[in-house]
């Protein structure tokens, strides 16, 4: 599928190998972000920040995901989005501390029972160093 991703998607997909202390060691995929920008909307969005399990918890995905934003920024975006499952306290907290903020609670944003929080940063009001 991360092939597929990058010949789709581009420069929207940043994926994060292994280096040295890994067991994988150099060239094993530890993880991936996948964003998507609106040139008619100057709006992106993350659609997939996936960290392989071994490795959650190190840091990885907020490494991905700063680096995620600094680029959309870069691009010209005046927000990022994503949906984040209520539940998954783990990611709710890491958009949190990026400066993310619910924007939205929909009960049933991909269904019927399908609640999601749509988060964003605004890139005028807190820039990404």
């Amino acid at each position: 599928m991360l092939r597929q991703l990058l010949d789709v998607h581009g420069e929207g997909v940043l994926v994060l190998e292994g280096r040295e202390g890994f067991e994988e060691g150099d060239g094993a995929v530890l993880g991936y972000v996948l964003v998507a920008n609106s040139t008619r909307t100057q709006v992106s969005w993350v659609l997939d920040l996936v960290v392989d399990k071994r490795y959650q918890g190190l840091g990885l995905g907020r490494r991905l995901l700063s680096a995620a934003v600094r680029r959309a920024e870069r691009d010209g975006v005046h927000a990022v989005r994503v949906t984040v499952e209520p539940g998954n306290r783990a990611a709710v907290g890491l958009h949190r501390s990026l400066d993310f903020v619910v924007e939205a609670d929909d009960p049933d944003y991909f269904g019927p029972g399908e609640r999601r929080l749509v988060m964003t940063r605004l890139a005028t009001r807190y820039p990404m160093r």
